[in-house]
């Protein structure tokens, strides 16, 4: 995965506490203050219990930053958001190979799925198409 060594993700202690609300399957701090490696195959568990793979977080992250770059004024602002929002929308039509209402069709309201894999990019997807106006 591209640029996941430049974001090596490390557990403080006490993450994996429960109470807190979200944790990593699998990862047990060994010792107070210290800190864990964490696969970008490990599932976090979100506090509102939605299962995403590390690796995921990483690319989300990255993404965020990209979109962040590509807003500031001396790129271009809007018109580099434009582009953004219309690059992840063809990417979620070629991975479904339908556009969105077929798929929800489909598959179903987004809001409603327990599929989490849909219910994550369905809701970006219509977030996306919110906001240019296409939905």
């Amino acid at each position: 995965m591209r640029g996941f060594e430049s974001h090596s993700l490390r557990l403080q202690s006490g993450s994996t506490d429960k109470s807190v609300g979200s944790f990593f399957v699998g990862v047990e701090r060994s010792r107070r203050n210290k800190q864990a490696r964490i696969c970008e195959n490990t599932l976090w568990i979100s506090p509102t219990e939605e299962r995403i793979p590390v690796r995921e977080i990483v690319e989300i992250y990255e993404q965020k930053e990209k979109m962040g770059e590509l807003s500031s004024p001396s790129h271009g602002g809007n018109l580099s958001r434009i582009r953004f929002i219309v690059e992840t929308i063809n990417y979620f039509e070629k991975r479904y190979a339908k556009p969105y209402q077929e798929v929800v069709s489909e598959k179903g309201n987004p809001d409603d799925s327990e599929d989490w894999i849909w219910a994550r990019e369905g809701k970006e997807w219509k977030s996306l198409l919110k906001e240019i106006g296409d939905l």
